[in-house]
């Protein structure tokens, strides 16, 4: 299957964003529906990329979205664990997820998306401490793994937006000082719409020959 025209839904989400972005470097022409279209203004400015103003709870709006596409992408699916249950074999599970954000809904999602005796990979750390289905784990043979290092993927990152292929500046709402870092971050942590990811430039003092 090789799409051309695609129907984005949660395109305006950070991994929604994501997604447009590798599309419209791909050629793809990609429909994104939101609720409020001014709030997208980044992705207005990206190519072969239409964001429409639309409810895509209403059947009718979603099936007029839908029409000419060739491909749809849910981004913004509500229940996460009943598409990826549905999508393996019996719906038992996959062999193995990664967390790499670790915070309690992501952790509680990986753990229980692996079928009987599955793996589970723990990358990120957000959160300090977490609640933990223990019964889950022990009752299925759950294998847990913490890890923090690379296999070599961070250079494969880097060279892709070297090459034009990741565009990361679609990605970032806003450049600040590192002095103003605490404010800035206490936005993104609040979910201020618009806000995805904050650059922090650090202060060179002048060096006064």
């Amino acid at each position: 299957m090789n799409p051309q025209r695609v129907v984005l839904i949660g395109g305006t989400g950070f991994v929604g964003r994501a997604i447009a972005n590798r599309l419209a470097k791909a050629g793809i022409h990609a429909r994104i529906p939101t609720r409020r279209r001014s709030r997208a203004s980044d992705l207005l400015l990206l190519p072969n990329v239409d964001v429409i103003e639309a409810d895509c709870h209403d059947p009718a709006t979603l099936a007029r979205l839908l029409q000419g596409a060739d491909a749809v992408i849910n981004s913004a699916a509500p229940d996460a664990l009943a598409h990826l249950l549905a999508a393996t074999p019996g719906g038992k599970g996959v062999d193995i997820a990664f967390d790499a954000t670790g915070i309690e809904a992501t952790v509680d999602l990986s753990v229980r998306s692996v079928k009987l005796d599955g793996s589970v990979v723990l990358i990120g750390n957000l959160a300090q401490h977490i609640g933990f289905p223990l019964q889950w784990v022990v009752t299925r043979q759950i294998s847990l793994f913490g890890t923090c290092a690379s296999a070599g993927e961070y250079n494969e990152c880097l060279q892709l937006i070297a090459d034009g292929k990741v565009d990361v500046e679609a990605l970032i709402s806003k450049s600040v000082p590192l002095s103003a870092g605490h404010e800035w971050i206490t936005r993104v942590y609040n979910r201020e719409p618009g806000l995805n990811k904050i650059v922090l430039l650090p202060e060179v003092e002048e060096v006064v020959a």
